[in-house]
């Protein structure tokens, strides 16, 4: 019987779209590489781990980017979180899993600025625990973070359901024995899974 609810933030709970903060925040010349270097490049992880900030984030990227792409870079390295807004339907779902009787917890791989913009979406009282990859130096799916959150709140991981829009994360967790739901943006889905 699932007890505990364990989202993933990115295209869970906020919308996660770099095409969307390229085309905002870029010159239409630059977008293509910027997207490419910046968001699907080697160091984006690094910020996901904790081992990098932003400024040593645009230090790195900056180096495969032509430099008069540059300003481009920083304005989305340091911009792109404006253009975040939570997944339709999100907050309802949150709200009536809590008066249901669930227990919900955040598990995501995000930077640091995880903790400053994630507040100004959802009040963090409704969650009874958040881990961000950030603060454990370590990503989904690697089991350490599953374990981490299991152990630190002291889950049984055949009473929790995690739920995540990439499969890889979703088997992380079901390798960990937590139940795995493969998010596609549809609540009234996912809310038929738990009456299941």
């Amino acid at each position: 019987m699932v007890k505990n609810i364990i989202l993933d933030m990115g295209n869970v709970l906020l919308v996660y779209d770099p095409e969307l903060y390229v085309a905002n925040l870029c010159r239409p010349e630059a977008r293509e590489i910027i997207l490419k270097e910046l968001f699907y490049g080697p160091d984006w992880p690094k910020q996901d781990l904790g081992l990098i900030g932003k400024p040593e984030l645009f230090d790195l990227v900056s180096q495969r980017v032509p430099a008069e792409y540059h300003e481009d870079l920083k304005q989305v390295i340091f911009g792109w979180t404006d253009y975040m807004k939570p997944v339709k339907g999100a907050a309802a779902f949150l709200q009536k899993m809590k008066e249901t009787g669930y227990h919900l917890f955040v598990l995501s791989n995000a930077g640091f600025d995880f903790h400053d913009y994630f507040p100004s979406f959802y009040d963090i009282r409704l969650f009874d625990g958040i881990v961000v990859s950030c603060d454990r130096h370590v990503i989904k799916p690697d089991p350490l973070i599953y374990r981490y959150l299991l152990e630190t709140y002291h889950l049984n991981p055949s009473e929790c359901l995690f739920i995540d829009d990439m499969e890889r994360n979703v088997d992380g967790a079901k390798n960990c024995g937590i139940q795995g739901y493969l998010f596609t943006g549809d609540f009234t889905d996912l809310e038929e899974k738990l009456r299941t």
